[in-house]
């Protein structure tokens, strides 16, 4: 128990996941810039596929590396470690989905002929 605990602990500390985050970015950014009612499906839908793959611990985030010998360690930081991808996962679909409805708005109101 005290592995899983130290696992949870670096992974908290160590763990960052940015193509997550941009990637959900872009998604969003483009599935609002459509301004189609159904524009929030791709977003979600990524937050929900970004836990799938596989969570690659760096030693650089692991406080002793003979904690990587123990299953219950490596369990803990991947659970972390996925929570923590979904999550960045959500806020760059939510900002990027934010964003292009906006500019797909301010497209529309001003009659730009980009978008009709």
């Amino acid at each position: 128990m005290r592995y899983y605990i130290k696992g949870e602990q670096d992974a908290e500390k160590g763990f960052k996941s940015p193509g997550a985050l941009y990637g959900n970015l872009a998604l969003g950014l483009a599935s609002g810039l459509t301004g189609s009612f159904f524009c929030p499906i791709p977003p979600f839908a990524f937050i929900a596929l970004s836990g799938l793959p596989k969570v690659k611990i760096r030693h650089s985030t692991v406080s002793n590396i003979e904690y990587l010998k123990q299953d219950a360690y490596i369990m803990g930081y991947e659970r972390v470690a996925r929570k923590k991808r979904k999550f960045q996962s959500m806020i760059g679909g939510g900002v990027g989905l934010v964003v292009g409805l906006g500019t797909y708005g301010v497209l529309k109101s001003t009659g730009n002929e980009i978008i009709k």
